[in-house]
């Protein structure tokens, strides 16, 4: 479909230009946004089981970071090192 139709999907060269209308929300003078309401309480072990599931996937995410600057030759051996031992 690409090779049928290339105009449509020609990379583009520019930013699109400016509109008539730029989809603006315009606040009331003096208007402030409204406060958070923050997260419900949770029981401890609903917190015990949150906490674990956050420690998880920051272990999770150590490690891919950990791999993609193998990948892109980032670090050195020394600090790899240091960070494969977290995992």
């Amino acid at each position: 479909m690409k090779s049928e139709f290339p105009e449509l999907f020609a990379d583009p060269q520019a930013l699109p230009p400016l509109r008539w209308q730029n989809h603006r929300i315009e606040l009331e003078e003096g208007a402030t946004l409204p406060k958070s309401r923050g997260l419900p309480r949770l029981s401890p072990t609903e917190m015990a089981e949150t906490r674990k599931l956050i420690e998880d996937l920051l272990r999770i995410l150590l490690c891919l970071c950990i791999q993609l600057l193998r990948e892109a030759s980032l670090a050195t051996e020394y600090y790899v090192l240091s960070l494969l031992n977290r995992c």
